[in-house]
């Protein structure tokens, strides 16, 4: 994404969106009229290379009869080369601005739930803020549950592969974990055993939420 104002964004927090679905659209202005600029720019180069193609063979057959000098024929020859070394770069050039054109709007690379969105129209995005994300996306199909739990149980799930019931919105499902880590950490109040689990829906209906309350 490139420095400029946000125009327009199309999703919040909380949203599902599908993949490729438009996310965040910046002010275009500049890079379409750069797109437009540099296609003129190849569509004249491109215009002037075929007059000056016909032109190179009617210069061969001159040559061929002896009424071009081979001074002027290497001449006609190295200018043909010239145009099309400008005109592959012009092209290259437009190719370039149409990708600044694409990076004005961002799409949604897979299905997924907006977690945090940090961006609104208005905003004018600088190389400073582009360091941070405007967005953060996770799986449509996966949501985290984090819990502290007492040495017994963080034990038993260390060690455990067996599904587990979780509670997401109201509703309970039961779910196997795709990933998860435990861990301890020192308190006030002395040890607490931490587990965090990343979880995959089976049943395709859990609703995907920030968090999940499981019951072990």
């Amino acid at each position: 994404m490139h420095d400029g104002q946000v125009l327009n964004v199309h999703a919040s927090e909380g949203d599902i969106v599908a993949q490729g679905a438009l996310l965040i659209e910046m002010d275009a202005v500049v890079q379409t009229a750069l797109v437009d600029a540099r296609k003129s720019h190849a569509d004249r180069l491109s215009i002037e290379l075929k007059a000056m193609e016909a032109q190179y063979e009617r210069d061969t057959e001159m040559f061929d009869r002896g009424s071009m000098s081979l001074l002027a024929y290497e001449n006609a020859e190295n200018a043909l080369k010239l145009l099309r070394a400008q005109l592959s770069a012009a092209r290259s050039q437009m190719q370039i601005a149409r990708h600044e054109l694409d990076q004005t709007r961002i799409y949604a690379p897979f299905d997924a739930i907006v977690l945090k969105r940090k961006v609104h129209p208005g905003m004018n995005i600088k190389s400073d803020t582009r360091k941070r994300p405007l967005m953060v996306l996770g799986s449509a199909n996966q949501f985290v549950a984090r819990f502290d739990l007492d040495h017994a149980n963080w034990a038993e799930l260390k060690k455990s592969g067996i599904p587990r019931h979780v509670t997401v919105n109201g509703s309970n499902y039961a779910v196997e974990a795709d990933w998860s880590s435990f861990y301890y950490k020192k308190t006030k109040e002395g040890v607490k055993y931490i587990a965090k689990f990343g979880f995959a829906d089976r049943t395709g209906e859990a609703v995907p939420g920030l968090s999940a309350a499981v019951a072990y």
